[in-house]
């Protein structure tokens, strides 16, 4: 049955013997079933699996035929799968090939069987995943700062495809890692350093790692990666870590809280950083400064030189606030210098008087004082504060000498140097110092004397110029004017330089000798605050008060300034707007623009002007007096005929006092604005015609309007609502708003609309537009779409009949009573063209087959395109029409059989042992049927070779072995093609030549590809084992074939043997293996070759035997010393002690440490053997011990081999405790007059150390700059000093009244711990001084008003407050009402009544001042009083005229005398007699009788200012001395005159008159109120003496004003 078909398709048809004969087909499928009849032959069987199809587990049949294999032989039967077989004999192992002899039988009866050899290749297919191992599922979390390059995780990957290249590779590309191969497997690493802190870093990564091998298989392993953060060290400033750190100085004198110096320092992680000092900072640092959150130093207390703070180190650390905290420390070191802060102290001024015997001689020495300063070095002078000729002070030195001092003694020594180099005269005096004991004692010494210089010599000034400095203006701040230079002849004399007065215009920078002033601010001269002339004297001062003044004249020069035009007119960017209407002379705007020089005046101009776009412009002008611009033409400014833009070119200069002239420029920018004033113009085209059924929204027309006006937009508005039409506003697009039919009834033929074309400014026009619609004739509409589309398609068999219907074309007209004609435009057929097969019927457009012509598809025609066109009748004209196309295909019917394209000699050669699928030979046939496909199928079944059913390809099933002489040498291979469902079939038949081929042998691919076999085996493997068993065949006959080495490294020939017969690799006996000597790897390099060819064939492979190292050996410790370690107490916990170190001969093995038990206070790295402080051990505490025996235990990985050592560590103690008080503060309140001695505080200290060094204590008191003297300490008791306290002090208010001690305690350890404790004593005042004056004269002009002030009593008080005093007049003042009276708060004594010199020139009043609440708690019986004399001198005034007595005067004289006859008798209460003038200012004259009128003027010193004048009158009568009597005939008559005094008065105008008579009211009116209130006030001091007590203590300046 294997040769015969079993399968077959009966088609068989019935028909009938009717006519016409009619019939029906079907198809009978007929199965042959097979029988055991054939006895099973196997020439050659061949098994083929690709590694995804694996033969199922148990049996393999080929009909019905049982193939049973034994899995319990090799390999081979395992890798397959198979795990019965009866009979099984392998002949080679091999992944790819195997040979096995196989039983078969059948299961028919009776079973039949044959026996063969089952050839089964493996092929293999890429078909395996890759596989990671291991990918971790945890998160990788390295430490941020890892170095690049760091190794996070290495992934291996295998496939179980062989042969197979593995790449590794990111899915997403992140620069931040990368991967490093190396064969199968990937290093991650990152390729930069990962900062957590860095925002351009991320700190949680996503890795998509993927596998891929050459198949394009992928394996992912996901990899997550979160940084870890390390707390990093803060950055400090690199001057404060580096060496002595900062260096800051200060003075003493500086205020609490004064900024010091400010650390900067900043944290990698962002932590706040806490600054702190450290204990190791010099005495006092932390109580005298402090250190805040941000760095910062500050003065904490006061400071005092003299008490010792001269010099801090303040060891600060800087930390953050991470886990660990990590720090840096620095050092910054405080200088603090001397400030000459301290008063003078006179240690014994005596408070009673000095009485001196009458006669004391000139030089008696009448007491000695001395003084002391606090200041360091400081000299004191003594000095009277007013100088008194009668007394004088000799200053020398005063040396204090302890009782127990040696004779001979140096006590004081004079030096001195002579300026001129002369010899200086030495003296030595013998001093005998006794005491007043009784018996007296004394000793003896010499003092030696020397000649000093006395500092005598002037300073001499150089060049001090004799003309005036000439600056010009606006010499800016800080110019160099002159510099100064001066020298002095004494030795080491310093020079001084100020200005006798200050001007804070000018400042003097001294440079040595040299003084450079300079001006402080700019010296402008057109500032009329600034002086333009100065007069400064600098003074040149030496140390002992020496001084030359050198006198500078400074004279400012006036320089032009440029004006100062505004800063937007300067830019160019200064605009104005104007409408085209604006007025003429009409102002636009003003030019801004001012003159820095004093009394200049500005002028302004267009420099030019034009405009545009249109040029030519000249509108515009400009004030020269005021800038102000205007229009100066009446001609339109009219926007539409381009005057858009005037550009304004203005300059503004100065008179150019002084030369030269100066100016400053500008641009106006004057904008002109289009007002909207013209009217749309529109023409549009009338009539419009529009055709028949245009589309809703066809546009009829477009409205074009311009307008004048520049930029004015017209919109468009229909004048009524239309229901055909709309209009666009903006565009002016009238189109339909609905279908227009003409050949509808309803629709109008004409329309007629009014249209509004309107600009901005609402100017509007009226246009009529007439519309006319106009019949079209209408195209007919063809109704098919796909017929119009071109898309109408129709299938016919190639056998259609003739006339037949095929397809009908359908269309209408829109035109009434129109008619429509179809006809074929043109047809095509293809491919052969040329077939005109079809016709179309004119009236119903029924297409049909009109020819006798066959459609043979396979050799003439398949498609036919038909272009068919339906046309109207054309009225109105032109005629329209409607086309379309229509497609007829032709169905092709199965009518022709397949035909072979035959091959040469129709036999084909193959080599044997060609690789099972290789292509042998590709069959070809062809089918005129067009798509019908062509089947391939062998006739008969052919085990060995197989045929693809679609393509023809014959490719080999089996192994074609030449060799085997049970196998054919000729194959004939009978094959049929046939068409789709086999209704047409051809045969053919094709012979197959196998060919012989001389073989290579064939080597195990796990030996014979890449680096070979890798074995890994123990160093301890046994000597004459077999370590491998290479596998090799020859697959021809009767080949043998041979092993041997070809390559090997060194050692390997001493360690390992290969047989040359079996490839067998055994240990040699030789020598042993030893990982430890270093050689851990042997490869060698073996050929299988044939035997007895002259060039054989062969294979090579390679084997590398790797050894495992065993752990065999003990760690060894290095050389720890016996003699113990010793370390200090108190050390930090992690602080390293030693490090010990083991090794281990086993390579790779790792070393561990620990402690064979717990010891107290240490702990041991693990992994590197650090011993470690675990926390800090305290000396002083009792349960700690000070020897401890540490006993350290190394081992390896496994804990199979340890060892052990032991270190003797020994604590030290340190002194580490600081002195302890029970108090750090007292506070407490003393009165001032506490006696000498008296107990302050006793202060109670210990300190924890156990060792006596650092135990003992010692107080130092530290005392604020106003206690010394004041307090002594023995040990740790504080008493009161022999200064005392002291409350009345001034500058001691500074500080509240108190004294700060800070009580230094300090240990003897090295370095010495300090405490502080501070005594605060407060001081209570007691009201001790009585209040003391000296006498004053005041001076005060008699007609000084009521209120006036005489003058201030001042009294001073010893005690503080000196301020709190009543004061009273308690004599001199008897007049009635009193003359004075004095304020009782401020002692002003002011007038209370008015004063006449006349009367009383001088007034002595006594003064008494009473102290107020000087003691703390307010006793009236303990203030204490005192008084004072004060002169008040009355000055005199001018108030009094002169007084003559009597005023009239009458005499008769005779005409001839001529010696004076009337003395005036007058007189002046204010003037001497001397001091008045007479003259003769007017009268009346007769012949005889004279009336005279006599001015009596006043001198007053001089003064014609403050003349007073009177009169008297002086009547004299003439008579005339004659002999003779006349006669009444001869009487002459005289006329009386009138003697007339004649003053020359200007004349003013008349308006002038009555101006002033208006200014004259108003002065009379202000008079008047003056008056008023000084009635008022003079009334306010007679009846209400409390209210001007009250008012008299306004300040002084505003009784002067309301006075």
């Amino acid at each position: 049955m294997q040769s015969e078909r079993t399968l077959f398709y009966a088609v068989i048809s019935i028909n009938d013997t009717g006519s016409p004969s009619l019939s029906c087909t079907g198809t009978v499928t007929i199965t042959i079933t097979d029988v055991n009849d054939e006895v099973p032959i196997i020439s050659i069987l061949e098994l083929r699996f690709n590694d995804k199809e694996q033969p199922k587990s148990g049996e393999h049949k080929e009909n019905n035929i049982n193939c049973i294999f034994d899995s319990t032989e090799t390999d081979g039967a395992a890798i397959l799968g198979l795990n019965s077989c009866e009979e099984l004999k392998t002949v080679s192992v091999n992944h790819e090939l195997f040979y096995a002899v196989a039983f078969i039988n059948d299961t028919g009866s009776p079973s039949l069987s044959c026996t063969g050899t089952v050839t089964i290749t493996i092929a293999d297919v890429n078909d395996e995943v890759p596989i990671i191992s291991p990918c971790p599922s945890s998160t990788l979390t390295p430490y941020e700062e890892v170095a690049a390059g760091t190794t996070l995780i290495t992934l291996s990957a295998s496939d179980g495809d062989s042969n197979e290249n593995l790449t590794f590779s990111f899915a997403v590309n992140e620069p931040a890692f990368q991967i490093t191969q190396v064969g199968n497997t990937a290093i991650i690493s990152n390729t930069l350093i990962l900062d957590y802190d860095s925002t351009s870093t991320a700190t949680f990564y996503t890795l998509d790692v993927v596998v891929t091998d050459l198949g394009g298989n992928q394996a992912m392993c996901n990899l997550n990666v979160s940084l870890i953060s390390v707390n990093e060290s803060p950055i400090c400033d690199a001057v404060f870590t580096a060496g002595t750190g900062p260096f800051v100085t200060i003075t003493e004198t500086v205020v609490v809280g004064t900024p010091v110096y400010k650390l900067t320092a900043s944290d990698p992680d962002g932590d706040t950083l806490q600054y702190s000092f450290l204990p190791s900072s010099s005495t006092n640092t932390i109580a005298l400064f402090n250190l805040d959150s941000s760095g910062q130093i500050t003065t904490a207390a006061a400071l005092d030189f003299e008490n010792g703070d001269m010099l801090f180190y303040a060891v600060i650390s800087i930390s953050d606030t991470g886990s660990p905290s990590l720090s840096c420390t620095g050092t910054v070191t405080i200088t603090i210098t001397d400030v000459n802060d301290e008063v003078p102290i006179i240690s014994h001024c005596p408070t009673s008087t000095l009485t001196l015997n009458d006669d004391v001689a000139p030089g008696t020495l009448l007491t000695t004082l001395s003084a002391s300063d606090g200041d360091s070095f400081n000299n004191l002078t003594f000095g009277f504060a007013a100088n008194e000729p009668s007394f004088q002070i000799s200053q020398g030195p005063s040396v204090a000498l302890p009782e127990t001092i040696t004779i001979g003694a140096s006590v004081y020594k004079l030096t001195a140097t002579d300026p001129d180099k002369d010899p200086l005269q030495l003296f030595y005096a013998v001093i005998s110092i006794s005491d007043t004991g009784s018996p007296s004692l004394s000793c003896t010494g010499t003092v030696t004397i020397t000649i000093t210089d006395v500092n005598d010599e002037v300073p001499i000034i150089s060049n001090c110029p004799s003309s005036t400095l000439t600056l010009n203006d606006d010499v800016a701040a800080g110019t160099t004017l002159t510099t100064l230079s001066a020298s002095d002849s004494d030795n080491s004399d310093s020079l001084t330089y100020s200005f006798a007065v200050n001007d804070p215009s000018f400042q003097i920078s001294q440079v040595g000798d040299t003084a450079i002033i300079t001006n402080t601010f700019t010296l402008d001269y057109d500032n009329v605050s600034v002086a333009i002339f100065y007069t400064l004297n600098v003074v040149v001062k030496d140390l002992g008060g020496n001084q030359a003044i050198c006198t500078l004249r400074i004279s400012l020069i006036a320089v032009n300034e440029d004006p100062i035009c505004d800063a937007v007119f300067t830019a160019g960017t200064a605009s104005v707007d104007i409408n085209e209407t604006n007025d003429d002379l009409t102002a636009i705007y003003q030019v801004s623009a001012t003159d820095p020089d004093f009394e200049d005046s500005l002028t302004f101009d267009i420099k030019s002007q034009t405009s545009s776009p249109v040029a030519g412009g000249n509108f515009f002008s400009i004030d020269s007096g005021t800038g102000i611009v205007y229009q100066n033409s009446s001609m339109s400014l009219d926007y539409d005929s381009g005057y858009h833009v005037f550009k304004l070119e203005i300059t503004v200069k100065d008179k150019g006092i002084p030369a030269p002239q100066k100016s400053c420029e500008g641009t106006l920018t004057i904008n002109i604005i289009d007002e909207n004033d013209e009217l749309p113009i529109v023409s549009p085209e009338n009539p419009i015609n529009i055709t028949d059924d245009i589309l809703n929204g066809t546009v009829v027309l477009q409205m074009n309007a311009t307008d004048k006006d520049a930029g004015d937009i017209v919109s468009f508005k229909l004048a009524s609502p239309s229901d055909e039409f709309s209009i666009d506003p903006i565009t002016g697009i009238l189109t339909t708003i609905k279908v227009l039919d003409y050949d509808s009834s309803t629709t109008q033929r004409s329309y007629s609309l009014q249209v509004f074309a309107i600009d901005k400014g609402f100017n509007t026009v009226t246009v009529t537009l007439t519309i006319l619609l106009q019949p079209v004739n209408e195209p007919p509409v063809c109704t098919s779409p796909a017929f119009v589309q071109g898309t109408a398609t129709v299938n016919i068999d190639e056998n259609y009949p003739n006339l037949k219907s095929i397809y009908q074309v359908t269309a209408t007209d829109p035109d009434v009573e129109d008619s429509m004609t179809f006809s074929i435009d043109s047809q095509e057929s293809s491919p052969v063209t040329g077939g005109y097969l079809f016709s179309i019927d004119p009236d119903t457009g029924i297409v049909f087959r009109n020819s006798t012509i066959a459609l043979d598809y396979d050799n003439t025609y398949h498609l036919f395109t038909l272009k068919i066109v339906a046309n109207d009748e054309g009225s109105p004209p032109p005629q329209m029409s409607c086309k379309g196309t229509l497609t007829i295909t032709v169905n092709n019917l199965n009518d022709e059989a397949p035909i072979f394209t035959p091959i040469p000699s129709d036999t084909i050669h193959v080599k044997e042992e060609v690789f099972i699928g290789t292509l042998l030979v590709k069959m070809e046939a062809s089918d005129l049927d067009q798509s019908d496909n062509v089947s391939f199928e062998f006739i008969d079944p052919q085990p060995l070779f197989s045929i693809d059913i679609d393509s023809g390809d014959i490719t080999s099933q089996m192994r074609l072995d030449y060799d085997s002489p049970d196998v054919a040498k000729v194959y004939l291979l009978p094959i049929r093609a046939y068409d789709n469902n086999q209704t047409h079939s051809s045969t053919y038949t094709l012979t197959v030549s196998v060919d012989n081929v001389d073989e290579a042998p064939v080597c195990d691919p796990a030996f014979a590809v890449g680096t070979g076999v890798s074995l890994v085996i123990p160093e301890n493997f046994p000597t004459s084992a077999s370590v491998y068993q290479i596998l090799a065949a020859d697959p021809d006959v009767n080949d043998s074939i041979t092993y041997s080495i070809t390559d090997e490294t060194a050692g390997t020939a001493q360690f390992f043997t290969l047989d040359a017969n079996t490839g067998l690799i055994s240990r040699s006996s030789v020598s042993p293996l030893d990982y430890e000597d270093g050689l851990t790897t042997f490869q060698m390099k073996v050929i299988v070759s044939e035997i007895g060819k002259s060039t054989p064939n062969s294979c090579t492979g390679s084997i590398t035997i790797n050894l495992k190292n065993l752990n065999d050996e003990s760690p060894l410790f290095s050389a720890i010393s016996p003699n113990p370690l010793t370390i200090n107490e108190n050390l930090p916990k992690g602080t390293l002690i030693v490090e010990v170190d083991a090794t281990d001969k086993d390579a790779d093995d790792v070393i561990y440490y620990e402690f064979v038990k717990t010891y107290a206070g240490f702990m041991i790295e693990e992994d590197t053997g650090e011993v470690k402080m675990a926390y800090p051990l305290d000396y002083d505490d009792t349960n700690t011990p000070t020897t401890s025996v540490l006993e350290i235990r190394a081992y390896d990985l496994d804990r199979v081999h340890s060892s052990t050592a032991t270190l003797t560590v020994h604590i030290a103690d340190i002194n580490d405790n600081p002195p302890q008080c029970s108090r750090y503060l007292y506070i407490l309140e003393l009165l001032e007059t506490v006696r000498e001695d008296t107990p302050v505080v006793t202060l109670n200290c210990w300190d924890n150390d156990r060792t006596a060094a650092n135990n003992i204590l010692k107080y130092t008191m530290i005392p604020d700059k106003f206690s010394p003297g004041r307090f002594n300490l023995a040990n740790n008791e504080i008493t009161i000093g022999r200064s005392r306290l002291q409350y009345d002090d001034s500058s001691f208010a500074a500080v509240n009244f108190q004294h700060e001690i800070l009580v230094k305690v300090e240990d003897n350890g090295i370095p010495p711990l300090t405490s502080t404790s501070t005594v605060i004593v407060k001081v209570i005042r007691v009201n001790e001084e009585y209040p003391s004056s000296f006498s004053r004269t005041f001076n005060i002009f008699e007609d000084s008003p009521i209120g006036a002030l005489v003058g201030i009593a001042t009294f001073t008080d010893g005690d503080l407050p000196n301020h709190r005093m009543k004061y009273s007049i308690v004599g001199g003042n008897s007049d009635v009402p009193p003359k004075f009276y004095i304020e009782p708060n401020s002692g002003r004594i002011r007038l209370l009544n008015l004063l006449d010199r006349e009367t009383q020139d001088t007034y002595t009043l006594t003064v008494g001042a009473e102290d107020m609440n000087n003691d703390p708690q307010p006793d009236r019986w303990r203030r204490r009083r005192g008084s004072t004399k004060v002169t008040v001198n009355v000055m005199n005034v001018n108030d009094e005229p002169p007084v003559c007595d009597p005023d009239y005067y009458e005499q008769t004289v005779y005409s001839t005398i001529t010696v004076p006859f009337i003395q005036l008798q007058c007189s002046d209460k204010d003037s001497p007699d001397h001091e008045l003038t007479y003259s003769i200012v007017g009268g009346i004259e007769h012949p005889r009788d004279y009336t005279l009128l006599i001015q009596v003027t006043d001198e007053f010193g001089g003064d014609k200012h403050q003349r007073l004048t009177s009169t008297a009158t002086v009547v004299i009568h003439i008579v005339p001395w004659t002999t003779t009597q006349p006669t009444a005939s001869n009487v002459t008559e005289f006329p009386n005159r009138v003697l007339t005094l004649t003053s020359f008065n200007w004349s003013p105008e008349g308006w002038f008159v009555a101006v002033l008579t208006l200014a004259g009211a108003l002065t009379v009116l202000t008079v008047s109120g003056i008056a008023w209130l000084c009635y008022q006030k003079a009334q306010s001091v007679t009846n209400q003496p409390r209210s001007i007590l009250k008012q008299s203590q306004l300040p002084e300046k505003q009784d002067e004003v309301m006075l």
